[in-house]
C-alpha cells in the first residue's frame, strides 16, 4: 500500500500499475478474493487508459479472481479478452502461452467446449 501512495504522489504511472498489479496478485495467492478484485479492477482501469502492456498480466490474474470465485461467465470473458489482446501486445511465447493454460483451466473447470477449441487454435498459431 505505501507504494501505491508514492507513486500516486509522484504521479508515476508505471509503479503504480506495477504496486496494484503485484498487490492483486498476492492477494489472490493469500486466497483473499476481495481484496485481490480491488486492487486488479483499479490496476486494469489505469492500464487501459494508459494502453500498458501489463493489462494481460492484471486480466489474467482477473480470471484466475473469478475462476475462485465460482463466477461462471466473467472469467470466460475475461480471458477472452486476454487472448484477443495477445495480437495487440509484444509478449514471449512462455507469457502467452502460461495465459492460454489459465485460460484453459477456466474453459474446462465450466465445461465450455467452445472456448476450449478457441484457445487450442491459438495455441497453435503461437507455437
Amino acid at each position: 500500500d505505501m507504494a501505491i501512495k508514492l507513486a500516486k504522489t509522484r504521479n508515476n504511472t508505471q509503479v503504480l500499475l506495477t504496486s496494484m498489479s503485484s498487490l492483486a496478485e498476492a492477494y489472490y495467492q493469500k486466497g483473499e478474493l476481495e481484496t485481490a478484485e480491488k486492487y486488479a479492477k483499479e490496476a486494469y482501469k489505469l492500464a487501459k487508459e494508459t494502453g500498458n502492456p501489463t493489462t494481460l498480466d492484471i486480466l489474467d490474474t482477473r480470471g484466475k479472481i473469478n475462476i475462485e470465485q465460482n463466477n461462471k461467465e466473467k472469467p470466460i470473458k475475461i480471458f477472452e479478452n486476454v487472448i484477443n489482446l495477445l495480437d495487440v501486445y509484444s509478449i514471449n511465447t512462455t507469457t502467452a502461452i502460461t495465459y492460454l493454460d489459465n485460460a484453459k483451466k477456466c474453459a474446462e473447470i465450466f465445461d465450455n467446449k467452445e472456448f476450449l477449441e478457441k484457445i487450442e487454435e491459438k495455441k497453435k498459431k503461437i507455437l
